[in-house]
């Protein structure tokens, strides 16, 4: 059954597919930072991201009927994000990539989008280099449950998982990042 909060992110959805401005705005202001934030953790370059979240934006205005309000409209939408990042990294061939050490971040753009390293409130510089030691599938969904506070249940319908398979990805990613900074 639909949860009322979900239809009234379904009608301002169709609000903003039939051109209302406002909708519009709203949607694109209560999406856009978190959108970019994740397809940014999970791609490791901001060009891919805002690229991504372009992407995602227009496949969300065309899937009309496809949002039936059965999970909010951010779940849906990042799940969008998830499959233009799996695009992304598999036109690049990095998907199965673990050690992405090589990445070159432009510092300057980085900077200018998230503020310095030590302005940052949600990642700090050793979290940021123990993301990189996760393989993209590993990151999506620790950065979901840590970043975006989605639960195992919600990271499976974002990643098409079941909640198991997602407890088990958490459990694995957890003891890679705490090997990696320690306790």
């Amino acid at each position: 059954m639909n949860n009322p909060i979900w239809i009234n992110d379904q009608a301002e959805l169709e609000n903003a597919q039939r051109g209302e401005l406002q909708s519009i705005s709203k949607i694109v202001s209560q999406l856009s930072r978190p959108a970019f934030n994740l397809a940014y953790q999970i791609l490791l370059n901001i060009e891919d991201a805002e690229d991504c979240v372009q992407d995602s934006f227009y496949h969300l205005w065309k899937s009309k009927n496809k949002f039936q309000a059965k999970s909010s409209l951010k779940t849906y939408f990042l799940r969008i994000v998830i499959n233009s990042c799996y695009s992304i990294l598999l036109k690049k061939n990095k998907f199965s990539l673990i050690d992405i050490d090589h990445v070159n971040i432009d510092q300057n753009r980085e900077s200018e989008l998230f503020g310095t390293y030590k302005d940052r409130k949600d990642v700090s510089l050793d979290i940021h280099s123990a993301l990189k030691k996760l393989n993209p599938k590993q990151r999506m969904a620790i950065v979901l449950w840590s970043y975006h506070d989605l639960t195992a249940l919600e990271i499976g319908v974002v990643m098409s998982m079941n909640k198991n398979s997602v407890d088990q990805l958490l459990f694995r990613s957890k003891v890679i990042l705490k090997n990696y900074l320690g306790d």
